[in-house]
């Protein structure tokens, strides 16, 4: 829409925005209450970066991955959404090459051991949470679009109530949810219309939005 010069015409656009920042929400809602009645937000990433700090226990294998889905279960929770954890052999640590906080910065390649080090993880929370709890992974940008891709087709037997992924390129958010069964979701940041637009114009028809 063209930006008026006057104060009314200003004050319709803001209108207008505010409507569109309502569907868009609406949008995303529809998508995700029949699924989820209570998400517990990545219950892993703490207790294995600042679990001391907190004064909660760690994460130190696959094993504590279980019991944490068994907790997240015992506590009420229809669903569970987790970052991706790598284990070193030892220890289990974050992934966060796409922040440029651990190796794998500005490659950004996903390859064979990442990706059956997060089945591993997704299947520990499986066995923990049960089959009926939702799980979701947050990928956040720590991939190009063939990884993305690449990870989602991996990632097809876990079945994910949605795989999280951050793009700024519409046409690569499309075309990795027309690569895969793997639900998509997305959007989280990108902010106002000018942000949204593009991602509703190219990919409306299979666009799930992340809050």
């Amino acid at each position: 829409m063209r930006r008026s010069p006057d104060a009314v015409g200003q004050r319709l656009e803001v209108l207008y925005d505010c409507r569109e920042v309502e569907l868009v929400a609406r949008a995303g809602e529809a998508a995700q209450t029949q699924a989820l009645e209570a998400m517990y937000s990545d219950p892993a990433r703490d207790r294995v970066r600042n679990a001391e700090f907190l004064g909660i226990e760690p994460l130190r294998n696959f094993d504590d991955i279980v019991a944490l889905g068994a907790e997240v279960r015992a506590r009420g929770f229809k669903a569970l959404k987790t970052n991706i954890l790598l284990f070193d052999g030892e220890k289990l640590c974050n992934f966060q090459p796409g922040f440029g906080a651990t190796a794998g910065f500005p490659a950004l390649n996903v390859d064979r051991s990442v990706i059956e080090s997060v089945k591993r993880q997704l299947l520990a929370f499986r066995e923990g949470a049960g089959a009926t709890t939702g799980l979701m992974l947050d990928t956040n940008f720590h991939f190009k679009t063939e990884g993305y891709i690449a990870m989602a087709q991996a990632l097809e037997p876990i079945g994910l109530t949605w795989l999280e992924v951050d793009s700024y390129d519409p046409s690569a958010l499309a075309l990795i949810r027309q690569s895969s069964r793997c639900p998509v979701a997305s959007c989280e940041s990108l902010y106002g219309r000018r942000g949204y637009r593009p991602f509703l114009d190219a990919a409306r028809p299979m666009l799930r939005l992340s809050t």
